[in-house]
């Protein structure tokens, strides 16, 4: 059965160990890829978890904070990809740019595995994400830019 979690984990473990990970599920990816994780909905995260919020919407999905999560620095960010190649959490495409973050891989997030089901996307056209977005490549890793 294919997992896209435990596929991105596995993936991420190959790379240094040293990198911090921010992302929005920090189950079987921080497991697998053995990484320092920023979980950017607040569970394991102390200043988000303490975070107050004036309207409730999903359980687990309400406290986060793009700023906080930036400020943090982390090496990769993975979270939900949207049509407009902004992410889930406030994390719009602008906002990570401007931050020094670039696309640099898509997942498949669907049930049915591919032969590739991650993909590097960093030099491939916006066409070209929007076609893997309709075969359910809907979840984005981001890298920070080399300096």
């Amino acid at each position: 059965k294919y997992d896209c979690w435990d596929e991105l984990g596995k993936f991420l473990e190959h790379g240094d160990k040293a990198r911090l990970l921010a992302i929005d599920g920090a189950g079987k990816v921080p497991f697998y890829s053995g990484l320092k994780t920023i979980d950017m909905l607040g569970l394991n995260d102390v200043y988000l978890a303490h975070k107050q919020e004036k309207k409730f919407y999903v359980p687990g999905h309400n406290k986060y904070d793009a700023d906080y999560v930036l400020s943090k620095q982390p090496d990769i960010i993975c979270a939900w990809l949207e049509d407009s190649l902004s992410l889930s959490w406030g994390l719009q495409r602008e906002r990570y740019e401007q931050a020094g973050y670039h696309l640099q891989y898509l997942v498949n997030s669907g049930r049915k595995p591919y032969k590739n089901n991650i993909i590097d996307v960093a030099s491939v056209g916006q066409d070209s994400i929007y076609q893997l977005i309709k075969l359910k490549y809907t979840y984005a890793v981001l890298e920070k830019n080399k300096e």
